[in-house]
């Protein structure tokens, strides 16, 4: 249950610090990883399960996002925070991470992927309340691609293609498979289809049942 004194705490904190985040990029990195790590911790102080994401770069505003962490059960926590978010002319708040368009190739750490080389196949199971389990299939010649660390950049990966409530909301749990153990790769889609595929009305439709039974509201 979203608390609203500890949420005006968090709001008042950073009141009193935003403009220290708008120059992060006049600081050593160390004075610049200490003011990140105490915004999480400021922010833990609201609730443990939230993350966030600095865009210092946007074009008009500076955003903060507030993050559940892919926990659908923390939306609630997320939007409450963010309805009492200030006004700042030079921040703009958002509540939950949203689609980014990914050109080329996407990096983390010093994995690379490259989307237009990935596939999927999904299925609706039912164990878990209809979510989808999530088939990938690509070139998985790197060196640590059955590591927690490979797993965690592909996470990622989905979260830049899918934003943050979709990918809570319809996929239960992914897969990594290597393409050259696949024959027939038509019977595949492309992993820029994913958005598509997600959003259909006969997904959504089947997915509907699920999301109501977990409490998330649209």
């Amino acid at each position: 249950m979203p608390n609203i004194k500890t949420a005006q705490s968090f709001w008042m904190w950073f009141l009193c610090h935003q403009k220290v985040y708008l120059r992060l990029h006049e600081v050593s990195e160390t004075e610049k990883e200490a003011w990140l790590d105490e915004l999480l911790k400021q922010l833990h102080k609201y609730h443990k399960g939230l993350g966030y994401v600095l865009n210092l770069e946007h074009r008009i505003h500076a955003e903060l996002i507030i993050s559940a962490e892919g926990d659908f059960r923390l939306f609630e926590e997320v939007t409450f925070l963010i309805s009492r978010a200030p006004v700042i002319d030079e921040w703009h708040f958002v509540d939950f991470i949203y689609p980014t368009e990914i050109k080329g190739l996407f990096t983390h750490d010093d994995m690379v992927f490259f989307p237009n080389d990935i596939y999927f196949t999904a299925r609706k199971n039912n164990k878990r309340l209809g979510l989808l389990d999530l088939q990938l299939y690509m070139d998985a010649t790197q060196a640590n691609w059955q590591s927690a660390e490979f797993y965690n950049a592909v996470n990622l990966l989905l979260l830049n293609l899918l934003g943050e409530i979709n990918l809570a909301t319809t996929i239960g749990k992914f897969s990594v498979n290597d393409i050259q153990n696949v024959s027939g790769k038509k019977r595949l889609y492309a992993l820029r289809e994913l958005p598509e595929f997600v959003a259909t009305r006969n997904v959504i439709r089947k997915l509907l049942p699920a999301m109501m039974s977990q409490g998330i509201l649209f």
